[in-house]
Order: structure tokens, then C-alpha cells, then sequence
């Protein structure tokens, strides 16, 4: 018959709770999934972990070095209780702006602009995103990332704005010359109307500038168009006009061009 396994003057012996095991309560337990997914309260001196000690100088030993390492890797990283004092979340924000390296002030954020769109750099749009990168504790790599990020959208944006408008000019360049007949006609009349709103505008106390800026913006706008070349029609018809000289007949009827030269331009008109 043979002896039966001895287990060791220290640790435990396969499938036993002897030794300095041993001395850990039975009361004393820990949580483990059963075989059917469920928690359950095992007894803590069972637990695999505690099998890799020999005895409990190693055990604490272990634990000494294990709180060591914690406290170099997390210090001002650990998620603060929910009742923490205004001082300790203080010293979190100050451990964490430091062990992220946030600068000192909104200014130490040294963004990198991509070449292309160095030239239009807007100063105040940079200073606010460095003030926004400052409070909310961004590192210096994830400002430049965001501002990497937002720059790349941006260009997406307004190419696609750009790609908008070009197909909106064409639509209305062939809005215009359905309108009018044909290209030539279309093109004639976005320059007198272009000349009979700059000229109106100045009757109506708006500066020359402001009226062409308007005018280089939407003055190939059917609408802008249309209602210019009504105008017109309505001027030559004398719905509109009662200047000096009274109503003109039909016999004196004038194009386009004649009626800005003549009643707007020389400012008989409006």
C-alpha cells in the first residue's frame, strides 16, 4: 500500500488547504463564476492566486512591490471617488495636466500648419483653439492632432462648397440663356443689369463698393437678372417713369442699353 502525498512544511499541497493557507478564515471569501455563469462565494484560501506563495512573507512581499508600481504608473490617474473634497480634484487636474504635459499657458500649444493653408492662417481662430486645448487639458499631441483633423475637414468642406457653387453658376448661366434666347443675349443682360443695379444702388445712398460686391456675388442670379431686365421693360413702357418730359410714346421706345445710358446712368431716371 503506498503513503499518501505529503503536502509541504509551507504553501499548500495539490487539491489540500494546508499550511499558512490555512490560517485565512473559512469566513473569509472571494466572488467566482460558477460553471453556470452565476457568481458565487468561494472560500478566499481556495483561490488560485494565493497557490503561487510559498508562505506569507512572500505574499506580502508581493503586495509591498505590487503598491509601489501602482502608485509610480497611476498617481493622478485613478478615478476620483464621487465624493472627493474640491482639493483633491484640484490635485488630480494638477498631476494629470503634468503627466499629459499640458503647457503652462494657452500660447505654449505650438500648432503646425499644413503648407497649403499657411497662407490663410486666421490668427484669432488659432488662439481660440489653443485657449479651448488649454482648459479641457489637451496634450500638446492631441491638439495637433485635432487641429490636424479639423484642417483636413475643412478642405473637404469647402471643396465640396466650391464643387456646390460651380453647379449652381452653371444651372443658372443655362437658366439665363433660356431665358433670354440664347448665350449672347444672356450675357448682354447680366452686364446691363449688373451696371442698372450699381447705378440704382448709388441713387439709394449705397456705397459704390458695397453695390458692386453685391453685384459680383449675384449678378448672374436669374432673379437678379430677371428683375433688372423687368425694371427696364417697365421704364421703357413709362409705367415707372414721370421725369422731365412727361411719357414717352412708342415711337420713342429705347433698348436695354439706352435706357441705363441715357435714364439711369446720365440720372435722369430713378
Amino acid at each position: 500500500m503506498s503513503e499518501a502525498p505529503q503536502a509541504p512544511e509551507t504553501g499548500q499541497g495539490e487539491g489540500t488547504t494546508s499550511g499558512w493557507l490555512e490560517q485565512i478564515p473559512e469566513t473569509m471569501t472571494f466572488e467566482h463564476k460558477g460553471d453556470d455563469g452565476q457568481l458565487q462565494a468561494r472560500p478566499l484560501r481556495e483561490h488560485d492566486k494565493l497557490r503561487q506563495f510559498k508562505d506569507m512573507g512572500e505574499l506580502a512581499k508581493s503586495y509591498v512591490n505590487l503598491e509601489k508600481k501602482i502608485g509610480q504608473k497611476t498617481i493622478g490617474l485613478t478615478t476620483l471617488p464621487e465624493d472627493a473634497s474640491d482639493e483633491d480634484k484640484a490635485n488630480f487636474d494638477k498631476e494629470l495636466r503634468r503627466v499629459m504635459q499640458v503647457p503652462e499657458a494657452p500660447e505654449g500649444y505650438e500648432i503646425k500648419v499644413p503648407e497649403d493653408m499657411a497662407e490663410h492662417k486666421d490668427e484669432a481662430m488659432l488662439a481660440w483653439f489653443q485657449g479651448l486645448a488649454h482648459k479641457i487639458g489637451l496634450s500638446p499631441a492631441q491638439a495637433q492632432s485635432m487641429s490636424d483633423a479639423w484642417g483636413e475637414r475643412s478642405k473637404q468642406y469647402w471643396a465640396a462648397e466650391l464643387e456646390k457653387m460651380a453647379q449652381a453658376k452653371e444651372q443658372s448661366v443655362q437658366a439665363l440663356d433660356k431665358h433670354f434666347g440664347d448665350s449672347a443675349k444672356a450675357k448682354e443682360a447680366v452686364e446691363v443689369a449688373s451696371r442698372g443695379f450699381i447705378a440704382v444702388a448709388a441713387k439709394s445712398g449705397v456705397p459704390e463698393a458695397e453695390a458692386m460686391a453685391f453685384s459680383q456675388a449675384y449678378g448672374d442670379e436669374p432673379v437678379f437678372i430677371k428683375v433688372f431686365d423687368m425694371i427696364g421693360k417697365q421704364y421703357l413702357e413709362d409705367a415707372l417713369h414721370d421725369g422731365p418730359g412727361g411719357p414717352r410714346g412708342d415711337d420713342k421706345k429705347q433698348s436695354r442699353e439706352d435706357f441705363y445710358d441715357k435714364e439711369v446712368f446720365s440720372g435722369k431716371g430713378v
